[in-house]
């Protein structure tokens, strides 16, 4: 056999070797900054949490054929929690000083190698530690879509980075990484604790009949139907009610004429009438009437406006199973006239579709107001440069990257109503009967529509229409304060001082205003108010001419701002919303009443300290409920670092807790005006993802919204716990024997609970929050499934898995 000597062996290996080198080590361009994207592998681990603050470890791996060298690219990513700085606002990661981290703005972090970076060669690794304020606990807190990018080159996510699955992210397995500091007393929930939480009874069936429960319901005999659904069936509408009969014979797929003259039997008539409650007529505008004739064949709904007719037709599908229809009698209304739910679309955009869905899912159980916050730091929902985020660290053609959005436009980070989408989305508000309340937030959360505001300063000053440019200008150019936001944003507060911030509030009301007038005339626009940060126009010239000008050394600027705008929204006969913060006075007392040049202004009551909703209520305020504590679905459903949510008002709230909210009760003898639910999207970014952290908990909101239980009159504890216990079982049987498998019928990805199980003598026991759902066990790894119920004595190790499929019930 040839073979080569050894020294030519030698002499052609280094040839070999030093033509891969000059391949591994080209120069940066398009094409390598590519493959670094793809090649390079992150892990990110979590190795305790402290008073000091978070210890991560991160670990790059060069998977690709290439050396990474120090090119000046840079890694960019989204962090919840503020990496910690040094004077110069870097933060080192290691002792070679082979990395720095600075804070860009918001959550925006930048990673670049320095001077003593050492060349990444192919199938190496090196890890460097890093530490964050405050607690890192749940997986989700960790954002996604981190990416490189290079001057004049196209910048690439890390692909081991991107999507929803967070797979770069290191398992919370240890209580030095899920506790939040030692005083933490939360730890991941085990089976055996979900078993003992679990502690209701299975009814075999729904424990209520319709959702939220009726004021009165009576049912005449229980073996007693109608049968629906044949071709003799018709609608009769009467009052003008078309919208509210197409909706109905849309949902039951009978005739879909509606007729304004009955025939002799198998009709369901709905008109506006007189609403008789406990034998006496009411006014309340959303009551309603239902009643089922069988021996006629009638079914007849009774409302005293369309949209007690409307609550009444949804009350009319709760009982109707398989178009069959109980013989029963209902007089119904709300316990309060706001019965709402606030979502983000700011900060992770969600699309008209989805929307709609949301108001189906709202409009079913007789939620009646969604407020739409609209802005804020991250997106200004209607701008071309502000309602994007992309690289472009200037802010000149979109926003930054912020909460994982990565380096393109083309995520949940970015995104807007058209003009018409957003009518779209009000035809469709008003079809259901609910109410769109749109927020601007201001004067602080404001980063993106002073940014809007700067582009448009730009492009007129361009054009030497300086002037023009600075009509609706939000700053005053020539203040100087620094200051940093809760959410880590720089220049983030609209300027209170300069008539053009006004200019702009005033144009935004009444263009608004236009957008609903033909459709859903607006009689609520929020405009936040909340969290301005300290410092904030401390330097501004604008503000200490006026403070002059008013013969004060230190206004409350935030106030004086809310003030104004109050009277801009009254000018245009619309009512104003505002967080609760935002109606506070030098941080003390709220602004008194008579201040605010408006007939109606809301306090929204998010916090359960310092007394606020019931001091708010006492001042004149109308005050909604929407405390952190209960009511916020941005809080994981669990403690456990593999559910979604963040956990700063309280550990976790589930459907259970939201359910037992007293708002009532929570401060002294407050007597609210409404209620709502809550999810902010900084950790959601899919409409699955928000669907499934609304859903369940919003069932149990519009409950407490609707109904007012006899367990919440009751003074003494042990009795009210004991009924309230009841009332939970009832409704937690209507959840997994009804409601969910609406849910299902029209495409809500709802939160499926997780299974709680013990052995008892080597039996295993198992039962779920929702009784109706299945549960399922295996003891192969997961090959195979079956229903615990089939084993007798269990061994080894079990995995248990909640079932999509329910319990059939005989």
């Amino acid at each position: 056999m040839w073979s080569l000597s050894k020294g030519f062996r030698a002499f052609y290996g280094k040839i070999i070797a030093w033509l891969l080198l000059a391949v591994v080590c080209q120069a940066m361009d398009q094409s390598l900054l590519d493959k670094i994207a793809n090649s390079l592998d992150i892990k990110f681990d979590i190795l305790s949490n402290a008073a000091a603050g978070c210890i991560i470890r991160l670990t790059f791996t060069n998977n690709g054929r290439y050396v990474i060298k120090n090119e000046k690219w840079a890694i960019y990513f989204s962090s919840l929690r503020k990496f910690n700085e040094r004077t110069d606002n870097t933060s080192t990661l290691n002792a070679n000083n082979q990395f720095e981290i600075t804070h860009l703005n918001g959550y925006l972090h930048s990673m670049k190698p320095t001077r003593h970076f050492s060349d990444l060669r192919p199938d190496k690794a090196f890890k460097f530690y890093v530490r964050a304020q405050g607690a890192i606990v749940s997986k989700t807190d960790v954002m996604p879509n981190w990416y490189i990018a290079a001057l004049k080159l196209t910048p690439r996510v890390i692909r081991c980075t991107e999507g929803e699955s967070l797979k770069f992210v290191g398992p919370f397995n240890t209580s030095a990484k899920w506790k939040q500091s030692p005083a933490d007393r939360y730890d991941p929930l085990k089976p055996e604790e979900r078993y003992n939480m679990n502690n209701i009874a299975d009814l075999r069936r729904a424990g209520n009949l319709i959702t939220p429960t009726p004021l009165v319901l009576n049912i005449a005999n229980p073996l007693k139907t109608i049968k629906l659904g044949d071709l003799d069936w018709s609608i009769v509408t009467k009052g003008g009610l078309d919208n509210e009969g197409q909706f109905l014979a849309a949902k039951l797929s009978i005739q879909t004429n509606i007729r304004r003259k009955r025939k002799s039997q198998k009709f369901i008539e709905l008109k506006i009438g007189s609403v008789q409650i406990f034998d006496r007529k009411t006014e309340d505008d959303e009551a309603y009437n239902l009643r089922v004739y069988p021996q006629e064949e009638i079914i007849r709904i009774i409302g005293n406006t369309p949209k007690g007719v409307f609550w009444g037709i949804q009350s009319l599908l709760s009982i109707t199973n398989d178009l069959e229809v109980p013989w029963v009698s209902i007089e119904d209304s709300p316990r309060y006239l706001y019965r709402g739910l606030s979502i983000d679309v700011a900060r992770n955009f969600l699309p008209k579709a989805e929307v709609m869905r949301i108001i189906n899912g709202m409009a079913m159980f007789k939620m009646n107001k969604l407020h739409l916050h609209m802005s804020d730091d991250e997106v200004l929902v209607d701008s071309q440069v502000a309602s994007k985020r992309c690289h472009d660290l200037q802010e000149r053609d979109c926003l930054e990257p912020q909460l994982g959005s990565g380096p393109f436009s083309n995520t949940s980070g970015s995104g807007y109503y058209s003009v018409e989408d957003y009518r779209e989305i009000l035809k469709h508000a008003k079809r259901n009967h609910v109410d769109i309340i749109p927020e601007f937030d201001m004067p602080g959360h404001s980063h993106a529509a002073i940014t809007a505001m700067e582009s448009r300063y730009r492009k007129y000053s361009d054009e030497r229409q300086t002037l023009n440019g600075l009509r609706y200008y939000l700053n005053d150019p020539k203040d100087e304060s620094e200051y940093e936001s809760g959410q880590f944003f720089f220049n983030n507060s609209v300027n209170p001082c300069v008539e053009t911030s006004y200019r702009f509030v005033d144009k935004l009301v009444f263009q608004v205003r236009a957008m609903h007038a033909d459709i859903q005339p607006l009689k609520v626009i929020h405009l936040g108010g909340d969290e301005v940060p300290t410092g904030a126009w401390s330097l501004s010239p604008a503000c200490e001419r006026l403070a002059v000008k008013m013969k004060s050394a230190f206004p409350d600027w935030k106030a004086f701002f809310i003030k104004r705008v109050a009277k801009i929204a009254g000018k245009y006969g619309i009512y104003l919303g505002l967080w609760e913060d935002g109606l506070m006075q030098n941080f003390q007392e709220p602004i008194k009443r008579r201040e605010l040049k408006n007939d109606v202004v809301y306090g929204y009551a998010w916090g359960n300290t310092k007394n606020l909703g019931y001091r708010l209520a006492n001042a004149g305020y109308k005050v909604v409920m929407t405390q952190a504590s209960h009511l916020y679905f941005d809080h994981p459903y669990e403690p456990d670092p593999e559910e979604r949510g963040i956990y700063w008002a309280t550990r976790y709230t589930d459907t259970r807790k939201a359910f037992g909210f007293m708002p009532e009760h929570l401060f002294e003898s407050l007597e609210a005006d409404g209620m709502a639910g809550a999810i902010w999207s900084e950790t959601i970014r899919t409409p699955t993802q928000f669907q499934f952290m609304i859903f369940p908990r919003l069932l149990a909101v519009a409950e407490r919204a609707w109904h007012k239980s006899e367990w919440e009159n009751q003074r003494n504890k042990g009795l009210r716990n004991r009924l309230k216990e009841k009332n939970w079982e009832m409704f937690a049987n209507t959840l997994g024997y009804k409601e969910l498998r609406r849910l299902d019928s029209i495409g809500i990805h709802y939160r499926i609970p997780l299974p709680g199980a013990r052995i008892i003598n080597g039996v295993l026991k198992t039962n779920i929050a929702f009784p109706g759902l299945k549960v399922e066990c295996s003891i192969d790894d997961g090959k195979t499934w079956f229903d615990p119920e089939m084993a007798s004595v269990v061994s080894g190790t079990i995995l248990l898995r909640t079932s999509v499929r329910f319990v059939a019930v005989s």
